[in-house]
């Protein structure tokens, strides 16, 4: 949860960034947390504005298709995306477990049409209330969460949620397995008790897990600000490498 809010506000505070998010500047000064400890980790730092930015710009375009949609943050931490695409129209719920949305009411409350539910992303209990919001085009968002998970239950989830939302779309982030049988590489993870559970190969993996699941889009993060990843930029034009950090966009099928 501090990792993501960190790398934004680093990002805030330099003046070329390419993500604007005063809340977590204010968060970062005054939650009593050690976050010198990942100074240096510029990788994280920037895979998360990279993968804000383009989630921001995602979410924004489909705000600006439907502008009565109902948009579900799962695993929304200390997210504050709500902010920067709302249009004074669309209902947000972010759903967390109970202790991670009782941090979130002390230092986020939520405002006009944000609705808080302390509920994993994956127990369906959360479901029958966004539902509740009737036939509106829906989007779910998952950032940085499906991949601690193991793969049955985010099949299981994607099943959920195809039959509770039809045409409804999704956005998700996903790693490679490089990734995670090498989680060194990760600049941060080390300093947490978490651990990748698993990855895809690519596109076929994610047609494999539903006939109700569609895939519109698979975009590498590298290819996001490339200017911005340093020597990593290089790591677009090694296919392997640009399959461990992807954003899949999908959308559930009515009929199976």
């Amino acid at each position: 949860m501090l990792i993501p809010l960190w790398a934004r506000a680093v990002e805030t505070r330099r003046p070329d960034g390419i993500v604007r998010d005063p809340e977590a500047v204010r968060l970062l000064d005054a939650i009593d947390f050690d976050f010198t400890r990942f100074d240096g980790a510029w990788k994280s730092q920037v895979g998360v504005a990279v993968r804000t930015r383009y989630l921001d710009d995602a979410v924004g375009s489909f705000v600006a298709r439907h502008p009565e949609a109902v948009v579900v943050n799962l695993g929304a931490g200390l997210d504050t995306r709500f902010d920067r695409v709302d249009n004074g129209r669309i209902d947000w719920f972010d759903v967390d477990t109970p202790r991670a949305i009782a941090l979130r009411r002390r230092c986020l409350p939520p405002r006009d049409r944000q609705h808080a539910l302390a509920h994993s992303a994956t127990d369906p209990a959360w479901i029958d209330r966004v539902r509740a919001c009737g036939r509106r085009p829906v989007l779910l968002v998952s950032e940085g969460v499906l991949m601690f998970l193991h793969r049955r239950r985010v099949t299981r989830l994607l099943a959920d949620l195809a039959g509770a939302f039809p045409s409804g779309e999704m956005l998700m982030d996903l790693i490679g397995g490089v990734m995670v049988r090498c989680p060194w590489l990760h600049d941060t993870l080390p300093f947490t008790r978490a651990r990748f559970a698993w990855g895809v190969r690519g596109a076929r993996d994610l047609r494999r897990w539903s006939d109700r699941v569609e895939l519109l889009g698979l975009r590498s993060m590298l290819d996001e600000s490339p200017h911005r990843w340093r020597w990593m930029r290089a790591l677009r034009y090694a296919p392997v490498m640009r399959r461990q950090f992807v954003v899949a966009h999908l959308r559930f099928s009515e009929v199976p």
